[in-house]
């Protein structure tokens, strides 16, 4: 046999396993799909003869009292102590943004007070070397 048949039989066997395998996949698609079709039929007739509950009123869902919040507040940046600190080690943006080990747009949009600051963020920035000697009522506001 000769190296030219050799490589067309191979190609060949190749394309039998790729068409195999399309098969086999939606083979399972299919299967997937037809026992969703299924259970929501189940549904339908259960629900037909009475055997699912009603749904709650919104009276029943409504909690007695307001959930606890989720965080304190939000975190931004006090923009005139920043720029002070800046500007007294004679510090640019891009230069804390290259310490923080962020991009200068974040950095930009933190200190504009249009990004909020995550707790990531804020640990950041407590490990400046100029930023993180302040105490962070300096640093920072809280929202509520």
């Amino acid at each position: 046999m000769t190296p030219a048949q050799q490589r067309r039989l191979r190609r060949q066997a190749l394309t039998r396993e790729k068409r195999a395998e399309r098969l086999e996949a939606s083979a399972r698609r299919y299967l997937r799909e037809a026992n969703q079709h299924r259970r929501a039929a189940g549904k339908l007739r259960q629900k037909a003869n009475g055997q699912l509950p009603l749904p709650l009123t919104a009276a029943e869902t409504t909690p007695d009292r307001a959930p606890p919040s989720r965080s304190p507040g939000v975190y931004r940046l006090r923009t005139e102590r920043i720029r002070q600190l800046l500007a007294e080690n004679h510090l640019s943006h891009a230069a804390v943004a290259t310490q923080l080990g962020i991009v200068k747009s974040t950095w930009s949009q933190a200190f504009n007070r249009h990004r909020k600051l995550s707790a990531g963020m804020r640990a950041l920035i407590r490990e400046h070397p100029v930023l993180g000697a302040q105490p962070e009522a300096e640093l920072w506001d809280v929202e509520a």
